[in-house]
């Protein structure tokens, strides 16, 4: 009697173990399931999100820049390239260049002014000059009854130069001496120009010099 019931509870703990190992083996594959269940969705997750981001329409490149308005359908119309603003040209520009003129200067005799005028690119209205004069003494201008030829010489080897820069001021070019070049052989050298749009491609031209009493010439277009 007391080996049958021995048998009974060996029987009854083996029963027990199996089914307790199987409530822990459908416990751990229902961990497992949902764990990879999870997975599935964040991944799913992930592929939905890096879709719609390459299927998202470009945003404009830069601030300002107009956004195609939605057409029917989801599409955007496409928006016409912008056309660069040309800058305003320089009233002034035709200015530029070469200009010559002669006249005949009492105590000087014939003078002759080649100016070369340029309008920086950065600033409308300044300018940058560079003049040369040469005085050619003849007697009906000259206190001399026959100029000295060494004179003569000077002025025409070595001529008076300079460069200039001023601005545009109340519709004349204004410029300044930034550096003596050279002065003729009675010392004269310019201390500034005046420059007048004068008539059909002309300029009104006046200068003062330091020593001498300056002058006054039409220039018209050189080289």
């Amino acid at each position: 009697m007391k080996k049958s019931s021995t048998v009974l509870v060996i029987i009854a703990v083996i029963i027990g173990s199996y089914i307790v190992r199987r409530m822990v083996i459908a416990q751990l594959r229902m961990a497992f399931l949902r764990q990879q269940a999870i997975i599935a969705a964040q991944r799913k997750a992930a592929a939905d999100k890096a879709r719609a981001k390459a299927t998202k329409p470009p945003t404009p490149s830069s601030p300002g820049e107009p956004v195609a308005p939605k057409a029917r359908g989801g599409t955007r119309t496409p928006v016409p390239p912008r056309v660069p603003v040309k800058p305003t040209p320089s009233p002034y520009a035709r200015l530029s260049g070469v200009w010559r003129g002669r006249a005949a200067i009492d105590g000087r005799g014939i003078c002759d002014v080649r100016f070369e005028l340029s309008e920086r690119p950065d600033a409308q209205g300044q300018f940058t000059g560079y003049a040369q004069m040469v005085c050619l003494p003849t007697p009906a201008l000259v206190a001399q009854k026959r100029p000295d030829p060494r004179v003569r010489a000077l002025n025409q080897l070595n001529p008076e130069a300079a460069i200039l820069s001023g601005a545009v001021r109340e519709g004349t070019i204004e410029l300044s001496v930034d550096k003596t070049v050279n002065s003729d052989s009675s010392g004269c050298n310019a201390s500034s120009y005046s420059l007048t749009p004068f008539g059909n491609n002309q300029l009104a031209a006046e200068w003062r010099e330091e020593g001498c009493a300056g002058g006054r010439m039409i220039l018209r277009r050189g080289r």
